[in-house]
C-alpha cells in the first residue's frame, strides 16, 4: 500500500512540474521572421500575435508581398511555439514507437481472459 502512495505522490509531483513548465511556455513569447527578413512577428503563449515589426524599407515593397511576409513571419513564430509545446509533450509522454499500436496506444489485441 505504501508503494501506491509513493507512486501517487511521484505522479502528482510530475503533474505539478508539467503544469509549471506549461505555464512558463504560456507566459513566454515566440518570435519569427519571413525568409527575406522584412517582417518580424511575435506571438504569445497562446499563439496570438502581440507585435509585428517591419524593416525601415518596407514601403518599397508591393503590398501583396508585404502581406505574404507578415503571414510567413506569424507562421514562423507560431511554429516556434508549437516546437516548444511539442518538446514539453515529448518529455512528458514519449511517443510509443511500436508500429502495432495506434495513436491511443491500443494494439487492437484483447488480452487472454478478457474476451467476455
Amino acid at each position: 500500500m505504501s508503494t501506491e502512495v509513493g507512486d501517487l505522490a511521484a505522479l502528482e509531483a510530475a503533474i505539478a512540474r508539467t503544469n509549471a513548465e506549461l505555464a512558463q511556455l504560456r507566459a513566454a513569447t515566440y518570435q519569427g521572421q519571413d525568409p527575406a527578413r522584412l517582417v518580424t512577428a511575435v506571438v504569445d503563449g497562446e499563439g496570438v500575435v502581440v507585435r509585428v515589426t517591419f524593416v525601415p524599407a518596407i514601403g518599397r515593397y508591393d503590398p501583396a508581398a508585404v502581406g505574404d511576409a507578415v503571414r510567413a513571419a506569424v507562421s514562423a513564430a507560431q511554429q516556434r511555439l508549437g516546437q516548444a509545446v511539442g518538446a514539453l509533450a515529448a518529455r512528458v509522454a514519449p511517443v510509443d514507437q511500436d508500429p502495432a499500436r495506434d495513436a491511443t496506444g491500443f494494439s487492437g489485441a484483447i488480452p487472454e481472459g478478457d474476451e467476455g
